[in-house]
Protein backbone atom coordinates (compact mmCIF):
# COMPACT_ATOMS: atom_id res chain seq x y z
CA UNK A 1 0.00 0.00 0.00
CA UNK A 2 2.86 2.21 0.71
CA UNK A 3 4.24 1.72 -2.73
CA UNK A 4 0.94 2.12 -3.72
CA UNK A 5 0.44 5.60 -2.43
CA UNK A 6 3.70 7.03 -3.30
CA UNK A 7 2.72 5.93 -7.55
CA UNK A 8 -0.36 7.70 -6.67
CA UNK A 9 1.25 10.73 -4.99
CA UNK A 10 3.62 10.92 -8.00
CA UNK A 11 0.93 10.74 -10.92
CA UNK A 12 -0.47 13.61 -8.91
CA UNK A 13 1.99 15.89 -8.59
CA UNK A 14 3.32 14.91 -12.36
CA UNK A 15 -0.13 15.08 -14.64
CA UNK A 16 -3.23 15.67 -12.45
CA UNK A 17 -3.30 19.82 -12.77
CA UNK A 18 -5.30 21.95 -15.00
CA UNK A 19 -4.80 25.61 -15.65
CA UNK A 20 -7.15 27.70 -13.08
CA UNK A 21 -6.81 30.60 -15.54
CA UNK A 22 -9.91 31.15 -17.88
CA UNK A 23 -10.91 33.27 -20.75
CA UNK A 24 -14.73 33.75 -21.23
CA UNK A 25 -16.44 35.87 -23.93
CA UNK A 26 -18.77 38.13 -22.30
CA UNK A 27 -20.34 40.42 -25.61
CA UNK A 28 -21.51 38.37 -28.26
CA UNK A 29 -22.53 40.30 -32.31
CA UNK A 30 -26.47 39.57 -32.70
CA UNK A 31 -26.63 36.97 -34.75
CA UNK A 32 -27.40 34.25 -33.18
CA UNK A 33 -23.81 33.54 -32.79
CA UNK A 34 -21.98 31.23 -30.08
CA UNK A 35 -19.13 31.01 -27.94
CA UNK A 36 -16.34 28.11 -28.32
CA UNK A 37 -14.24 27.30 -25.97
CA UNK A 38 -10.74 24.72 -25.68
CA UNK A 39 -8.88 24.30 -21.82
CA UNK A 40 -5.99 22.56 -22.72
CA UNK A 41 -5.68 19.68 -19.40
CA UNK A 42 -1.79 19.84 -19.23
CA UNK A 43 -0.58 22.79 -17.24
CA UNK A 44 1.63 24.34 -20.07
CA UNK A 45 4.68 27.29 -19.30
CA UNK A 46 4.02 29.25 -20.87
CA UNK A 47 0.20 30.13 -21.18
CA UNK A 48 -0.73 30.98 -24.19
CA UNK A 49 -4.33 32.11 -24.34
CA UNK A 50 -5.74 32.42 -28.13
CA UNK A 51 -8.64 34.78 -28.51
CA UNK A 52 -10.20 34.12 -32.06
CA UNK A 53 -12.91 36.10 -34.51
CA UNK A 54 -14.03 36.60 -37.64
CA UNK A 55 -15.22 40.35 -36.79
CA UNK A 56 -15.76 42.46 -33.83
CA UNK A 57 -19.13 44.18 -34.16
CA UNK A 58 -19.81 43.55 -38.34
CA UNK A 59 -18.66 44.74 -41.69
CA UNK A 60 -15.34 45.20 -43.03
CA UNK A 61 -14.27 48.43 -40.75
CA UNK A 62 -12.16 48.68 -37.92
CA UNK A 63 -14.39 47.22 -34.91
CA UNK A 64 -13.63 47.61 -31.40
CA UNK A 65 -12.92 44.10 -29.00
CA UNK A 66 -12.14 44.62 -25.51
CA UNK A 67 -9.76 42.18 -23.52
CA UNK A 68 -10.37 42.76 -19.58
CA UNK A 69 -7.53 41.09 -18.03
CA UNK A 70 -7.75 40.35 -14.34
CA UNK A 71 -5.50 38.26 -11.68
CA UNK A 72 -1.59 36.98 -11.64
CA UNK A 73 -1.27 34.05 -12.93
CA UNK A 74 2.63 32.24 -11.69
CA UNK A 75 3.63 31.38 -14.88
CA UNK A 76 4.44 33.81 -17.98
CA UNK A 77 1.74 34.78 -19.89
CA UNK A 78 1.05 35.36 -23.66
CA UNK A 79 -1.92 36.70 -25.11
CA UNK A 80 -2.70 35.71 -29.29
CA UNK A 81 -5.59 38.08 -30.47
CA UNK A 82 -6.95 36.98 -34.04
CA UNK A 83 -9.72 37.95 -36.47
CA UNK A 84 -10.28 38.09 -40.44
CA UNK A 85 -11.58 41.63 -40.37
CA UNK A 86 -9.72 44.79 -38.85
CA UNK A 87 -9.61 45.04 -35.26
CA UNK A 88 -8.63 47.59 -32.62
CA UNK A 89 -7.94 45.65 -29.73
CA UNK A 90 -8.16 46.92 -26.22
CA UNK A 91 -6.40 45.58 -22.99
CA UNK A 92 -7.86 47.04 -19.81
CA UNK A 93 -7.55 45.73 -15.86
CA UNK A 94 -4.79 45.20 -13.46
CA UNK A 95 -3.84 41.82 -14.85
CA UNK A 96 -2.47 44.01 -18.28
CA UNK A 97 0.81 43.83 -15.78
CA UNK A 98 1.11 40.05 -16.37
CA UNK A 99 1.03 40.06 -19.63
CA UNK A 100 4.53 39.19 -21.63
CA UNK A 101 3.38 39.31 -24.84
CA UNK A 102 0.64 39.68 -27.55
CA UNK A 103 0.14 38.56 -31.29
CA UNK A 104 -2.21 39.97 -33.05
CA UNK A 105 -3.48 38.13 -36.25
CA UNK A 106 -5.74 39.36 -39.29
CA UNK A 107 -6.17 39.64 -42.49
CA UNK A 108 -6.48 43.33 -42.45
CA UNK A 109 -4.13 45.41 -40.22
CA UNK A 110 -5.08 45.85 -36.66
CA UNK A 111 -3.95 47.15 -33.73
CA UNK A 112 -3.53 46.74 -29.80
CA UNK A 113 -3.70 49.71 -27.47
CA UNK A 114 -2.88 49.40 -23.55
CA UNK A 115 -0.35 47.60 -22.99
CA UNK A 116 3.49 48.53 -23.94
CA UNK A 117 4.31 48.29 -27.53
CA UNK A 118 7.44 46.51 -27.01
CA UNK A 119 5.36 43.93 -26.35
CA UNK A 120 3.58 43.05 -29.22
CA UNK A 121 3.81 40.97 -32.04
CA UNK A 122 2.52 42.28 -35.09
CA UNK A 123 1.05 39.20 -37.36
CA UNK A 124 -1.69 41.45 -38.90
CA UNK A 125 -2.24 42.44 -42.55
CA UNK A 126 0.88 41.67 -44.98
CA UNK A 127 2.63 39.80 -41.57
CA UNK A 128 -0.83 37.39 -41.06
CA UNK A 129 -0.55 33.99 -40.37
CA UNK A 130 -2.47 32.62 -43.26
CA UNK A 131 -5.26 31.76 -40.91
CA UNK A 132 -7.80 32.86 -38.58
CA UNK A 133 -10.60 30.96 -36.22
CA UNK A 134 -13.53 31.54 -34.12
CA UNK A 135 -14.42 28.04 -32.92
CA UNK A 136 -13.27 24.95 -31.76
CA UNK A 137 -11.77 22.33 -33.22
CA UNK A 138 -12.80 23.96 -36.59
CA UNK A 139 -15.11 25.79 -38.21
CA UNK A 140 -16.36 25.63 -41.87
CA UNK A 141 -15.44 28.17 -44.59
CA UNK A 142 -12.34 29.90 -44.37
CA UNK A 143 -11.59 29.24 -41.34
CA UNK A 144 -8.99 27.36 -39.90
CA UNK A 145 -8.31 26.75 -36.40
CA UNK A 146 -5.99 24.17 -35.99
CA UNK A 147 -4.06 25.84 -38.59
CA UNK A 148 -3.78 29.16 -36.88
CA UNK A 149 -2.73 26.69 -33.49
CA UNK A 150 -0.05 25.15 -35.28
CA UNK A 151 1.23 28.95 -36.55
CA UNK A 152 0.92 30.17 -32.73
CA UNK A 153 3.20 27.23 -31.17
CA UNK A 154 5.46 27.08 -33.31
CA UNK A 155 6.43 30.97 -33.03
CA UNK A 156 6.15 30.14 -28.89
CA UNK A 157 7.87 26.82 -29.02
CA UNK A 158 5.09 25.94 -26.21
CA UNK A 159 1.09 24.13 -26.75
CA UNK A 160 -1.58 26.49 -26.45
CA UNK A 161 -3.66 26.83 -23.17
CA UNK A 162 -6.79 28.01 -23.82
CA UNK A 163 -8.72 28.64 -27.10
CA UNK A 164 -11.88 31.36 -27.14
CA UNK A 165 -13.56 32.15 -29.99
CA UNK A 166 -17.12 33.39 -31.22
CA UNK A 167 -17.83 34.70 -35.00
CA UNK A 168 -18.66 38.16 -33.97
CA UNK A 169 -17.64 39.04 -30.17
CA UNK A 170 -16.70 42.86 -28.93
CA UNK A 171 -16.11 41.85 -25.08
CA UNK A 172 -14.14 38.92 -23.29
CA UNK A 173 -12.20 38.64 -19.78
CA UNK A 174 -9.14 37.02 -18.86
CA UNK A 175 -8.93 35.68 -15.45
CA UNK A 176 -5.47 34.57 -14.82
CA UNK A 177 -4.79 32.31 -11.76
CA UNK A 178 -1.48 30.78 -9.77
CA UNK A 179 -3.44 28.29 -8.21
CA UNK A 180 -3.93 25.36 -10.21
CA UNK A 181 -6.96 22.87 -10.25
CA UNK A 182 -6.79 19.44 -10.04
CA UNK A 183 -8.23 17.35 -12.59
CA UNK A 184 -10.51 14.40 -12.15
CA UNK A 185 -7.51 11.67 -12.51
CA UNK A 186 -5.87 13.93 -9.51
CA UNK A 187 -9.12 13.77 -7.46
CA UNK A 188 -9.07 10.20 -8.36
CA UNK A 189 -5.67 9.75 -7.06
CA UNK A 190 -6.13 11.20 -3.77
CA UNK A 191 -9.53 9.46 -2.97
CA UNK A 192 -7.81 6.31 -3.55
CA UNK A 193 -4.78 7.40 -1.34
CA UNK A 194 -7.68 8.47 1.54
CA UNK A 195 -9.34 5.21 1.05
CA UNK A 196 -5.78 3.61 1.38
CA UNK A 197 -5.32 5.10 4.32
CA UNK A 198 -8.71 4.00 6.20
CA UNK A 199 -8.09 0.71 5.56
CA UNK A 200 -4.38 0.72 7.12
CA UNK A 201 -6.47 2.78 10.22
CA UNK A 202 -8.73 -0.37 10.49
CA UNK A 203 -6.16 -2.83 9.80
CA UNK A 204 -4.09 -1.77 13.19
CA UNK A 205 -7.45 -1.48 15.08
Amino acid sequence: MKTLSAALLASVSAVTYAHASTVTVDAIEAGGYTASYYNNPAVTSPEIHVIGIYEPNGGDTPGTAVVNINGYSGQPVDLVLSAFEPTQWVLQGAGVQNIQSVLINSYYASSVSGIDLSKVIDKSGAGWLGAYAYAWPATSGGSDTQALVSAVESIYGAPISTFTGAYGATAFTVSLSSVPEPGSLGLMAMGLIVVGGVCRARRTN
